[in-house]
């Protein structure tokens, strides 16, 4: 029989070490995977969180806006003084129910401490032209009475420009954009 003889004692001929360029591909494509999943899972929690703090400040100041129209109608009320006395302090206004800029009611709550005694007044206000005016208040005392204020006529301006950000009083800039 002729053909190739084999010899223990030769040595194995050297494989080509290629095994290096796949680890390193591998590692690199798990990386790159990885920071992709990364940044997006960031930039969707920190646009959906920025997104919220937006939806939450301008629900901030629509109710703001729906308390301070409100009131020179409570402080004016002959009924709410002669129960609380002069009010002295506001609270900050709270939504009752849901919100939203389309919404065409929206009510709020917040109490007022008077010289005598505290009142949870709750106002509630329908969008008419792109600002909240006040259509119902009542105030209710702690004695559980209420009385129902009519609204009175102030009404601050507050439109928000969505397409810009900007929000202002109406009448509150001139055309150059001075005061």
């Amino acid at each position: 029989m002729s053909g190739p003889t084999y010899d223990p004692n030769q040595p194995t001929p050297p494989k080509s070490n290629n095994s290096w360029i796949w680890i390193t591909l591998v590692v690199i494509l798990v990386l790159i995977v990885g920071c992709a999943g990364i940044c997006g899972g960031c930039s969707w929690f920190l646009g959906k969180s920025v997104t919220e703090g937006v939806h939450a400040l301008t629900q901030t100041a629509e109710l703001l806006t729906l308390q301070t129209a409100a009131m020179p109608a409570i402080g004016s009320s002959a009924e709410v003084t002669s129960k609380i006395g002069n009010i002295n302090s506001i609270d900050t206004p709270t939504l009752v129910g849901t919100y939203s800029l389309e919404q065409q009611n929206v009510t709020c709550k917040f109490a007022i401490r008077g010289e005598r005694e505290t009142a949870t007044v709750t106002v509630t206000g329908t969008r008419d032209s792109g600002s909240l005016r006040p259509t119902d208040i009542h105030v209710k005392f702690g004695d559980g009475s209420t009385v129902n204020v009519p609204p009175g006529e102030f009404v601050p301006e507050l439109n928000f420009d969505i397409e810009t950000g900007d929000s202002m009083p109406e009448g509150g800039a001139d055309a150059s954009g001075s005061n």
